[in-house]
């Protein structure tokens, strides 16, 4: 990518040229929760191509879009920006396959640093701002929410455990080796395939992570977690979606109407 492409995204993170050492790659990882994780973009490409496959990511038409606060992305956007942007810092940094449902059904980074890997899985929606070393077991609790990350021995597999009713449960699986490019766009592909395979077909959804607060818009409810409460709140018509839109998650830029007009085409949602 040209040098433009790299300061421009630098820019947009608020973070500067440094060593592809670990503090360059947390620092990289945690200025990347002022972009929210949203299948909307998705919904808009699926709607767009309605039938076969839809055109491959343009990379820097994805950062001309974050720039304008038009949008974010799911795990194959941030991965395949992320990835580029580590590349050309000089990490050493590919892509994984992750099993949430299906194998294949959530992709992530693995970087290289000092002999050892490190799990970079940023466009998750989840509170996740730090490089997660693989050797180790690793628990981290934000927001009310808790996670841990633990290597199987069985499978050689990274797994990633959630808390939920008062003990860890498996939800995440990641591979250890790279994916080879045919099968991330195989992976791109099934995430826009109709009928729907995973989520990104599925609902209306954003999320924006901080350290204190997760909040979530999924079709009509709006819910946000801290670390003493969890609320929820309906919503509904399109000036309350354009509020919150533009206000908490942060898109001012962002085509609500015309996104709201795919999800509810594609999955027979109502507005």
């Amino acid at each position: 990518m040209a040098d433009e492409w790299i300061d421009r995204y630098l820019a947009l993170l608020g973070v500067g040229r440094g060593a592809p050492d670990l503090a360059t790659l947390n620092a990289i990882i945690r200025a990347h929760r002022g972009i929210a994780f949203e299948n909307v973009s998705s919904l808009i490409r699926r709607q767009a191509t309605p039938e076969g496959p839809v055109p491959l990511l343009d990379l820097g038409a994805v950062l001309a879009t974050w720039t304008a606060g038009g949008g974010g992305g799911v795990c194959y956007e941030v991965g395949s920006m992320l990835g580029r942007l580590l590349e050309e810092l000089g990490f050493v940094a590919y892509p994984v396959l992750a099993q949430i449902s299906f194998p294949g059904s959530h992709s992530a980074l693995m970087a290289e640093l000092g002999g050892s890997q490190l799990l970079v899985d940023v466009g998750n929606g989840q509170p996740l701002f730090e490089a997660i070393p693989v050797d180790t077991t690793t628990e981290i609790s934000r927001a009310g929410l808790h996670y841990r990350f633990r290597l199987d021995p069985t499978t050689a597999k990274l797994v990633q455990d959630r808390w939920v009713e008062g003990a860890f449960k498996p939800f995440v699986t990641y591979e250890m080796s790279a994916a080879t490019p045919a099968e991330m766009e195989a992976s791109y592909q099934r995430h826009h395939a109709l009928p729907p395979m995973t989520f990104v077909m599925q609902t209306f959804r954003l999320v924006r992570c901080t350290d204190d607060e997760v909040i979530q818009l999924r079709d009509h409810e709006l819910t946000r977690y801290t670390a003493g409460a969890k609320s929820t709140e309906e919503v509904h018509g399109l000036a309350r979606y354009r509020e919150l839109v533009a206000g908490p998650f942060g898109f001012p830029g962002m085509d609500v109407e015309r996104g709201l007009r795919a999800w509810t085409a594609i999955t027979g949602g109502a507005i």
